[in-house]
C-alpha cells in the first residue's frame, strides 16, 4: 500500500516505564516462541505479566507502557491498527496481575502486547539530522535517535512510502517508523499523541 508520509515514534525504544516493576513467568511457552521470532500459539495465551512489589496497586498503569519485556497497549490504542493488514506485526493478549499473581488489573482495557518483526533498509543515515553515533565501531554501524527529535530529523528513502505499516531499520536505534495511513487512523481514534510522532523527511 502507498502512503504520502512516514512518521517515527520513539516510544518503542525499549526504555522501561518508570515506576513499574513487572515480571513474567520464566517458563512461559508464549515467551519462548516470541524469543524465536514466532507468533505464540493461541492455546498458550494470554501472556502474563505481574507486579513484583507486594504493596503496589497499579492504579496509575497507563494505556501504553513498556513492562515485563513487552510493549503493551490497551485495546482502545490497538483498535485503529486492526483496520489494516499489519504484516508481521501482531497483537497478543496480555493479563496484568498484582504481586499475588492472581488479581488482574484493568481487565476492562483489554491489554495486548504489540510485537513488530519487520525491518527495512530505508533510513538514509547520511541525510538524517542530530543522530548520535554508536560507539562499537568506526565508522558507526548503528546510530541512536536524536535526544529531542523534531519533524524532518529522520530521512527515509522514497520507497518506504510503499512499505509495511510499521517497521524499523537496524541502523537506527530507538525509533519505529509508521506509515501515514496508520498515523491518520490513530489520530482519528484520538490516540496518536501517545506515540509522540515526528514526521520523517522523504529523500531520493
Amino acid at each position: 500500500m502507498t502512503t504520502d508520509s512516514i512518521w517515527v515514534s520513539t516510544v518503542m525504544s525499549g526504555v522501561p516505564t518508570p515506576g513499574f516493576e513487572l515480571s513474567w513467568p520464566k517458563d512461559d511457552p508464549a515467551r519462548r516462541a516470541m524469543r524465536q521470532a514466532k507468533e505464540p500459539d493461541p492455546k498458550v495465551l494470554p501472556l502474563i505479566i505481574f507486579e513484583d512489589r507486594p504493596d503496589a496497586t497499579l492504579d496509575d498503569l497507563p494505556e501504553l507502557f513498556i513492562g515485563g519485556g513487552l510493549f503493551v497497549i490497551s485495546e482502545r490504542v490497538a483498535a485503529p491498527f486492526r483496520q489494516f493488514d499489519m504484516g508481521r506485526t501482531y497483537f497478543a493478549p496480555v493479563k496484568v496481575l498484582l504481586a499475588d499473581k492472581a488479581t488482574e488489573v484493568h481487565a476492562d482495557r483489554g491489554y495486548v502486547a504489540m510485537e513488530r518483526r519487520k525491518t527495512v533498509d530505508a533510513v538514509d543515515i547520511e541525510k538524517c539530522r542530530d543522530l548520535r553515533a554508536g560507539i562499537h565501531s568506526d565508522p558507526p554501524s548503528v546510530w541512536f535517535m536524536p535526544i529531542k527529535p523534531k519533524d524532518g530529523d529522520i530521512a527515509v528513502r522514497v520507497e518506504a512510502l510503499n512499505g509495511p505499516p510499521i517497521w524499523s531499520d537496524s541502523k537506527l536505534v530507538g525509533g519505529a517508523c509508521f506509515r501515514g495511513d496508520i498515523v491518520d487512523a490513530l489520530r482519528t481514534a484520538g490516540v496518536a499523541d501517545l506515540w509522540e510522532f515526528k514526521r520523517c523527511r522523504i529523500v531520493d
